[in-house]
């Protein structure tokens, strides 16, 4: 059927007119939030987060927080699960572009205390930090307690280690000085220990190594010796809050690093967070 004069034209126009409203109209909206522990404003990282009935699911950042774009319109029941907590739920609605806020607290589950003697202390702990309370009695690294970490009260958690003497902190990064003395050392041979050449300052947070996965060496002749990571390790305790901390483990040198920690590394800062 041939169309009149003109209408092919208008009917073009109505198909590109018509277009971006229906993607418009489809394109959902935004959900975000902060996951927290209960009665408190502490953040909890790493919480799943889940829209039930969807394949929407993530994990909470350092801060708790969490975003979930282009979420279709709907009534929709959000979960926040982690070991330790009681799951919580809610329930909520969201329309085409719009912003929804949904934040939730979770409550922990009961744990009883345990004891532990640090410098001649004892200190009541949850039982999870157990092992790492067990470490500092050793003797064998520098230990920050949540006690001490309230007494100084620091800005943020490089101004806490830039107090300490054995980590050196400066506009290339946190280094000690014996990932420097052993950057042009040989190999250790089977059966001793030691760091290996261009060995880096490893950051755990909460038992996960957080430095040096996947990325290249730094020519050991680097003025930063031995650390692929101060930049790595500054960025990501730039992350987290002091008051977010429940204890702090830092090992100078390879002789004093537990083996837990000892792949690729001639220094060791362990952070462990209170929600941990």
């Amino acid at each position: 059927m041939r169309l009149p004069p003109g209408w092919s034209r208008s009917l073009l126009l109505l198909v590109t007119c018509a277009a971006p409203l229906g993607a418009q109209a489809a394109s959902g909206g935004v959900l975000r939030g902060r996951i927290t522990v209960e009665g408190d404003t502490l953040p909890i990282p790493g919480a799943e987060v889940e829209l039930l009935g969807t394949s929407l699911m993530k994990g909470t950042d350092s801060d708790g927080r969490f975003q979930f774009l282009s979420v279709p319109a709907g009534l929709y029941t959000l979960r926040v699960r982690l070991p330790g907590y009681v799951p919580a739920a809610q329930v909520f609605t969201i329309e085409d572009d719009q912003w929804v806020d949904q934040s939730l607290s979770l409550k922990r589950l009961p744990q009883s205390l345990t004891t532990v003697r640090i410098e001649g202390k004892l200190l009541k702990v949850p039982p999870r930090y157990e092992e790492v309370y067990a470490r500092a009695a050793r003797g064998w690294g520098t230990f920050i307690t949540r006690d001490d970490i309230i007494r100084r009260n620091p800005a943020d958690m490089v101004s806490l280690l830039e107090t300490l003497p054995a980590v050196q902190v400066n506009d290339r990064g946190v280094n000690f000085q014996r990932c420097k003395e052993f950057t042009n050392l040989a190999l250790p041979t089977k059966g001793q220990s030691g760091a290996a050449p261009g060995a880096h300052v490893q950051l755990y947070v909460d038992g996960v190594r957080r430095t040096g996965v996947g990325i290249s060496l730094r020519n050991p002749s680097d003025a930063n010796g031995g650390g692929i990571a101060g930049d790595e390790v500054t960025e990501t305790l730039k992350e987290l809050s002091p008051s977010s901390i429940q204890a702090i483990e830092i090992y100078s040198g390879p002789a004093r690093i537990p083996a837990e920690f000892l792949d690729d590394a001639c220094a060791v800062i362990a952070v462990w967070t209170r929600s941990y």
